[in-house]
């Protein structure tokens, strides 16, 4: 691996951001946002009270991937768990272990924020996700389904 450092993304890094997101989409079978959608995503990213973190894996000035994370509440456990939404490194970046470092980054920002889990989801059939995951400890959670009802 080249030598790069993973930092937070900030507004200078919106259209960068939007570029990675209109990547990532085609692998997960989804349209790329529209820019109202982005529109939506940056003022949420980069508010005074942002609703989600952005990280960014760069080498040099180049941007190789990003996570977008945020927490959730497990009444339960009286604990927030960090969910990553999205962790994408692109392809011409891959294999190179870059995915392993920001996997890490985001779980090392977990245990550095007193969360007691992280959670996100992976399509059934992306292989490599799923090896990456895996590889670093994550498991399926068994007995659990996700369930999803849209506005439309």
């Amino acid at each position: 691996m080249t030598d790069m450092l993973i930092r937070k993304a900030d507004i200078s890094d919106a259209e960068s951001i939007h570029d990675l997101i209109k990547e990532f989409a085609p692998t997960q079978g989804a349209s790329p946002p529209d820019d109202e959608a982005v529109s939506r995503l940056i003022e949420d990213a980069f508010s005074e009270t942002p609703r989600l973190e952005i990280w960014l894996p760069v080498n040099g000035e180049r941007v190789a991937g990003y996570a977008a994370t945020y927490y959730t509440y497990s009444s339960f456990l009286g604990r927030r768990t960090l969910h990553i939404e999205d962790l994408f490194v692109s392809p011409d970046n891959q294999n190179n272990g870059i995915g392993d470092e920001l996997l890490k980054h985001c779980l090392h920002i977990a245990w550095s924020n007193n969360c007691n889990r992280v959670d996100l989801n992976v399509h059934k059939e992306n292989d490599k996700a799923l090896r990456l995951y895996q590889k670093n400890g994550l498991q399926e959670e068994e007995g659990w389904l996700l369930y999803r009802l849209t506005r439309e």
